[in-house]
């Protein structure tokens, strides 16, 4: 039995070849919007051209950044001169490195980020309440400590956060200065 001619099927390969088309062009969509991402990095070489021609290279920024690095402030609480006192160390969130769920633990590492960005706040509001938290403290010393996390290339290499965070900022403040703080 002889099919006529409008009755006849699509060649399979015409099949196959559209599919792989969608598929590609699909890839190219989703992929070349964002091509500073690691997919974007790894197959960009191979979209790029396609893409560019017919305008699919375009950010969407549809994608998270990438993620924030760990901060904290460490300080350093000396109690005299003299040295009879050991000086008494912590950190800006307690927690430093884990993940705080919590609420109320949260607001307090939103607060300590709040003060990072201007170091009249760190010296006239931080400094001052750390000294209040220890009583006959003369000197306290804060560092504002960031720890990277290494992007997703690094991280297959098996690099891993490094054991020594970089310091970006550091203040002294003698515990019987005065500040006023409606400078503020």
């Amino acid at each position: 039995m002889k099919m006529s001619q409008p009755e006849r099927l699509t060649p399979n390969w015409l099949k196959i070849i559209l599919s792989l088309f969608i598929v590609y062009h699909l890839t190219v969509i989703l992929v070349l919007p964002n091509g500073g991402s690691y997919l974007g990095r790894w197959f960009g070489s191979g979209l790029t051209a396609y893409g560019n021609l017919l305008g699919l290279n375009t950010s969407w920024n549809f994608f998270s950044p990438d993620p924030a690095h760990t901060m904290f402030l460490k300080y350093t609480v000396w109690f005299d001169e003299a040295g009879n006192k050991e000086p008494v160390h912590g950190f800006i969130p307690p927690e430093k490195e884990q993940i705080v769920l919590d609420s109320s633990k949260r607001r307090f590492l939103y607060a300590m980020r709040f003060l990072i960005l201007d170091t009249t706040r760190m010296k006239v509001l931080l400094a001052p309440w750390i000294c209040r938290q220890h009583p006959g403290s003369q000197l306290v010393k804060i560092e504002h400590l960031l720890e990277s996390i290494p992007n997703l290339e690094r991280a297959q290499l098996g690099e891993e956060r490094s054991d020594d965070p970089s310091s970006l900022m550091e203040l002294s403040y003698q515990c019987n200065e005065a500040h006023d703080e409606i400078s503020l």
